[in-house]
This record gives structure tokens, sequence and C-alpha cells, in this order.
């Protein structure tokens, strides 16, 4: 199934797939969620690689003009640029992207034995990909 997805949904479920993938699930469920995970990530390459490029341009650089980073591994943007570098980089997280879905059932995500238990937030972010 054809959906579209912001760049910042695409991140929120990058995040919260994992959580699927660790659990014991059917053969065709773990099929499902594995495509599906491999088309977010190479999504999610992209929209990096375009973010880079953003943090390229604004960000605090050193003597040798590479982006500077602090001791917390974060870098800074420079103050003069705090603007526009949060108005571009809002536009990107909110760039949409079409991709192909498929599909997996709610019901697939639960077993009888109730060992498979999903935080509804998790749920939530991967909407897109669920039905029942």
């Amino acid at each position: 199934m054809n959906v579209k997805l912001k760049n910042i949904e695409i991140i929120n479920a990058i995040q919260s797939i994992g959580v699927l993938a660790d659990l014991d699930l059917s053969i065709t469920t773990s099929w499902n969620i594995t495509k599906n995970t491999k088309k977010l990530e190479s999504l999610f390459k992209t929209y990096a690689e375009c973010e880079g490029k953003i943090i390229e341009k604004y960000a605090i650089k050193d003597e040798n003009n590479q982006v500077k980073i602090d001791k917390d591994n974060q870098y800074k943007i420079a103050p003069k640029f705090i603007n526009i570098f949060n108005k571009e980089r809002n536009e990107l997280l909110n760039c949409e992207n079409e991709i192909d879905i498929s599909m997996i059932k709610v019901s697939d995500l639960i077993d009888e034995e109730n060992k498979n238990k999903i935080k509804p937030a998790i749920l939530i972010s991967l909407y897109f990909m669920i039905e029942d």
C-alpha cells in the first residue's frame, strides 16, 4: 500500500520499528516488518545526508573549516544563522515521501500468552503500516 510520510514520521517510525523487530512474531509478519524497515532506513539515509548539508552550511567551524563538535559530541549553530537553520531543518522534516508499505495486522503483533506487550506510543508512530 502506498502511503505518504513526512521525514519526521520516518524518524519516529525507525525508532519504534526496532521494538517490533525484537518480538517473536510469525515469519510473514517479521518479513513485512523487515521490508518496511529497509525502505524507511533508505529514506532516513537521504534525510540524514540533507540534514548534514544544512548543518555544514550553518554550524560553527574550527580552524580547519570543519564543523566544531563540543564535549557532548554536539554541533553548534552560529547564532546569526539559528533562525534560517531552524527554518530549513523544519522544512526538511516536513518533506513528504511516498513509500510502498507492507501492511501488518494488530492481531499478528499479539500472542495468546500475552508475551508481546507493545506500548501505545509504538503503535501510534507505526499507524501507517498497521491494519485491523
